[in-house]
């Protein structure tokens, strides 16, 4: 079964949770930057299922971002990165 990844985007760091069958594998931050956080992602999720995160100020230019909207490239899998939207 595919693991499941939960970002928390700041400016300076973002928090990364990994978790399969329910359960929490690996937990950790890097620095907010698109192409690290695609690499944090790939070196502990060998079969990533989904990618989630709440919305923010920064939501919209991460997502892009790791979808390579702007370069043509993806970062992640296309399909695999998906907006959480938390309301208040």
């Amino acid at each position: 079964m595919g693991q499941y990844i939960g970002l928390d985007f700041s400016l300076k760091d973002t928090a990364i949770s990994i978790r399969e069958d329910g359960k929490r594998i690996w937990r950790g931050k890097c620095p907010s930057d698109p192409g690290i956080i695609a690499q944090t992602v790939r070196k502990h999720a060998d079969d990533p299922v989904n990618v989630v995160f709440e919305t923010g100020p920064l939501a919209t230019w991460f997502y892009h971002a790791l979808m390579g909207k702007d370069s043509g490239r993806s970062a992640l899998r296309h399909g695999m990165l998906r907006k959480f939207w938390v309301r208040l």
